[in-house]
């Protein structure tokens, strides 16, 4: 897992990388985990802060149902300036995915409960949502999160940028291969 950025690091980088996710030995998932840093114009009049969290499809191995989508995210208040940050963590209320027609899944929602590092994490349905912001991640390596702190509140959008290597890859493209291929899988374990 990403660690937020330590005393002396610049928050103002995202981190990314993506992984498989194996039940068995048989791809059963994939996960795309990120740490982006943004300002919180809703809450916190412009403040610094760190979005870390994920977004994970799993549900490849199991033919009879359909494939689900979490996404999880802990938010990390700053203050204060490099090297001596002030960090408050803070569960957001809810969380989404945004597309680029500003749609988000909240329609999709299954569940959401507090997530094992303190923030929240939320479980969807695999949605033409979905599939409109992962079709946007695939083609421009961005994803937009957007979290409200208290039920009913205003939303924060949390861009994020994945970075590209050297040869022209990110983790958002590592990615989309992965649930590329399990979708794949999934649909010829589920075929008669």
């Amino acid at each position: 897992m990403l660690v937020a950025a330590a005393a002396g690091e610049d928050p103002q980088t995202v981190q990314a990388s993506s992984h498989p996710i194996l039940q068995e030995g048989v791809l059963d998932g994939c996960e795309l985990l990120f740490q982006a840093p943004f300002k919180d114009h809703v809450y916190r009049n412009g403040g610094a802060a760190i979005a870390t969290g994920a977004v994970i499809m799993l549900g490849f191995t199991n033919p009879q149902r359909d494939p689900i989508v979490a996404i999880k995210l802990l938010v990390t208040d700053l203050s204060g300036t490099a090297p001596d940050w002030e960090r408050r963590n803070a569960r957001p209320y809810s969380v989404w995915l945004m597309t680029d027609a500003m749609h988000t899944n909240r329609e999709s929602l299954l569940k959401a409960d507090t997530a094992d590092n303190g923030g929240i994490i939320s479980a969807f349905r695999f949605d033409k949502d979905f599939v409109a912001a992962f079709d946007s991640l695939i083609k421009t390596d961005k994803l937009t999160l957007t979290f409200n702190r208290k039920q009913g509140g205003a939303d924060v959008e949390v861009p994020v940028t994945f970075p590209v290597d050297k040869l022209g890859r990110s983790a958002a493209y590592a990615f989309g291969e992965c649930t590329l291929t399990g979708g794949r899988e999934w649909q010829k374990r589920r075929a008669p």
